[in-house]
Order: C-alpha cells, then sequence, then structure tokens
C-alpha cells in the first residue's frame, strides 16, 4: 500500500558465514599453493602456469572480500570508520563479477582459453609499453622505468611462447572479451553467464559507473532508510518532497 511504513530491517551477524568463507579461502590457497610447488619441482611448465592463474586470481578476491568486510563491518566505533564508505563497494564488486565472468568462461576450455587470456595480456602490456615510450621514451625521468619494462617484457614472451610475429605485431593477438561479449559467445556456460548479466552485473556495472539510474538509487535508499549509508545532508535534500 502507498506510504505504508515498511518494518525495521533486521539486524545479520556476518560471522555466521564469514568463518566458513574464511575457511575455505585459507584451504583453497593452501591447496593451491601445494600444487604449485609439486609442480614448479617436477617443471611441469603448464601446470604452473594454470596453478600461478588460479593463485592470483584466489588471492586477489581474498583481498577484496577481506576489504570489503572491514568496510562494512561495526564491530569497532573508531571516527575513522565511516559509513560512507560502503559507495566505493560497486567498483569493487563489478571487479570481482569481471573476475568471475572470466573464470566461468575459461573453465569451459581451460587450457586453450586461459592461454588466451594471459596472451591478451601480453599484448595490452605491449601496447601500454610503445605508447608511454613513443611520447615519454626520451625524457630522463623515464629511463628506469622503461628499462624494467624492457627487462620484464623478455619474460612474459619466454613464459608465454610468444611467437617472433607477436612480438613484432602484437595486435595479432586478440583481445579477451568484456563480461558482455563473453556472454554472447557460445559455450557451456552461457546460460549461467546469462543470469549473472541479468541479475548481478548490469546494476553492479551501473553502479560503479555511477550512471543516473544508480545514483538516484543510492540517495532513494539513504533518505527512505533502507540502507545504512549516512549521506550529507546536500545529497538527501533533493529527495525530500
Amino acid at each position: 500500500m502507498a506510504g505504508e511504513k515498511l518494518p525495521p530491517l533486521e539486524v545479520f551477524d556476518a560471522r555466521i558465514v564469514q568463518a566458513p568463507i574464511q575457511g575455505l579461502l585459507r584451504d583453497m590457497d593452501c591447496e593451491l599453493v601445494r600444487l604449485l610447488k609439486q609442480s614448479m619441482a617436477s617443471h611441469d611448465i603448464e601446470a604452473e602456469r594454470k596453478l600461478s592463474l588460479f593463485l592470483t586470481m584466489l588471492r586477489f578476491t581474498k583481498n577484496s572480500y577481506e576489504a570489503a568486510s572491514f568496510l562494512c563491518s561495526d564491530a569497532d566505533d573508531t571516527p575513522k570508520r565511516k559509513r560512507e564508505f560502503v559507495l566505493i563497494l560497486p567498483p569493487t564488486n563489478r571487479q570481482l563479477l569481471d573476475l568471475l565472468f572470466t573464470l566461468v568462461f575459461m573453465l569451459d576450455d581451460f587450457p586453450a582459453r586461459s592461454m588466451a587470456y594471459e596472451l591478451s595480456g601480453y599484448r595490452q602490456a605491449r601496447e601500454e609499453y610503445d605508447k608511454f615510450h613513443a611520447r615519454y621514451g626520451r625524457h630522463p625521468k623515464g629511463q628506469a622505468h622503461f628499462l624494467t619494462l624492457r627487462e620484464w617484457l623478455p619474460t612474459i614472451e619466454k613464459y608465454l611462447a610468444i611467437t617472433t610475429e607477436q612480438k613484432a605485431n602484437p595486435t595479432l593477438i586478440p583481445r579477451w572479451y568484456a563480461p558482455y561479449r563473453l556472454m554472447k559467445t557460445t559455450t557451456r556456460s552461457q546460460p549461467f553467464m546469462e543470469f549473472l548479466e541479468k541479475w548481478l552485473y548490469g546494476e553492479t556495472s551501473a553502479q560503479a559507473h555511477l550512471n543516473a539510474s544508480s545514483l538516484f538509487t543510492v540517495l532513494r535508499t539513504a533518505k527512505t532508510g533502507t540502507s545504512a549509508v549516512c549521506l550529507p545532508e546536500s545529497l538527501t535534500i533533493r529527495f525530500r518532497h
């Protein structure tokens, strides 16, 4: 009914799920480290590449989860912990969803697709180096930085077995698709990615980009009290009437 006052939200004790999640993340990390060391000891280069990619993704996810948990916590009353800080979470959530799309898509054909993902990273690194070197390559203050990159790029080229043709022309390497393009690719996980895009990614992406709809949503929830965020008076006054 119009004008009906909504009941207050129930308090949820996040510790109920935090302990199992932290345990799962810790166990997965330990297992991946064990397998990675095993592959390195046996000189299994391909297994090392796959496991190190998994471990990198896991640790990025774990770091983002712990940062979000810290920002949303009310475990202490330190004045430095402002509730408004949670407004930075949409970009973090979008990063995690980007990573989830990538991982789900790769798992349909992990050997080939994980290699394509890493090769696209080499292309991007080369293009970034070439762009900055073209403009600042003669600048004295940039020489140490460019030297570091020139020493790093051959390591990646060897690790990913970059061909002579690809070194000469990185555009021969296809770019990795963003989530929407991954979702449009015919693959076993396509229905799941369509679900993610419709119910999670679309809104989260809008909030991360701060389009008009997402701004209005934040202001509305702050005005109606359905959000724990306390926005400044200047940001809520327009929704008073």
